[in-house]
């Protein structure tokens, strides 16, 4: 072999081994082109939330038109139906008001007449309470405790 062919193959094979640093250079290339892509990707999806965000807020407006639509042309008669409703209200508590006096009066105008007839009749009813009670004497209506439940008829009290 010739010195030449000699340098040649050593020049060659210096040449094509691949040097550390360009391994580091052809990574950090991919791992930029990765992250321009991701920011790429991140670009479209902000603009199209935008675009989301723009219909809803057109289908917003839209609705809110309709409903300024939807309402009646002339004055505003909900004031006045309130009016009328609290005034309906405040009679009917009025009249409640004037039915309850006139039962207290009539219960007034009962115990007046109940007092009148236990002084008229006064003499004869503490002898009509003995005769109740003489006629009650052998009956008990009283309900027994827990530990009596079980006690004779006899024993009971």
């Amino acid at each position: 072999m010739s010195v030449l062919t000699t340098l040649a193959l050593m020049v060659t094979s210096f040449v094509a081994k691949p040097r550390p640093h360009d391994v580091e250079i052809t990574e950090l290339k991919a791992l930029v082109d990765e992250l321009n892509r991701q920011l790429m990707e991140a670009g479209h999806q902000r603009d199209e939330a935008r675009l989301e965000g723009d219909r809803w807020r057109a289908m917003v407006e839209r609705y809110q038109g309709r409903k300024e639509q939807q309402r009646p042309a002339g004055p505003n008669f909900g004031a006045q139906l309130e009016m009328d409703r609290a005034r309906a209200q405040t009679q009917q508590l009025m009249a409640m008001a004037q039915s309850q006096q006139y039962q207290y009066q009539d219960n007034m105008a009962q115990n007046q007449q109940q007092a009148l007839a236990a002084q008229n009749y006064g003499q004869g009813f503490p002898q009509m309470l003995d005769g109740l009670a003489g006629a009650h004497q052998g009956l008990c209506n009283c309900v027994p405790a827990r530990h009596d439940m079980f006690l004779p008829s006899g024993q009971r009290l």
